[in-house]
This record gives C-alpha cells, sequence and structure tokens, in this order.
C-alpha cells in the first residue's frame, strides 16, 4: 500500500502557541512526509499521485475542507 504523507501550514486559532511548535518541526516527526504550503498545490500533487481505487483522507482545523472541493475541479 502506497501513503502520500503532507502537511501543511498551521493556521492562527484561538490558543497562542506557547510551546513554539512549527509546521517542519511536525514533518519532521512524520515519515516520509512533505510540506506543501498551498492548498492548491496540495491538490494538484494529489491529482497527480492519486489513482483509481486511493481514498485520500484530509485532516486539519478551519478551511482544510477546501482541499476536497479542488481535488473534484
Amino acid at each position: 500500500m502506497r501513503k502520500t504523507k503532507i502537511v501543511c501550514t498551521i493556521g492562527p486559532a484561538r490558543e497562542i502557541n506557547k510551546v513554539g511548535v512549527n509546521i517542519l518541526d511536525l514533518r519532521d516527526q512524520i515519515p516520509d512526509a512533505r510540506y506543501i504550503s498551498k492548498f492548491e498545490d496540495i491538490a494538484e500533487t494529489l491529482k497527480n499521485e492519486l489513482v483509481d481505487g486511493d481514498i485520500a483522507i484530509l485532516m486539519g482545523a478551519g478551511n482544510v475542507n477546501q482541499i476536497a472541493g479542488l481535488l473534484t475541479e
């Protein structure tokens, strides 16, 4: 089974980042993960890599759901 792991920019929320979490540190803790900052670029990457029968799981907060819409364009 092939797995594509992409992380994108951490958006601001109500919480204050008191411990200095940064997306590149997070990416480095996930084996084979790539950082892509723009939703459009994430969707394009997935369109190029997904094949029939693959499942894309999009997780996050805020407007990360917009990636699903971009995948169907």
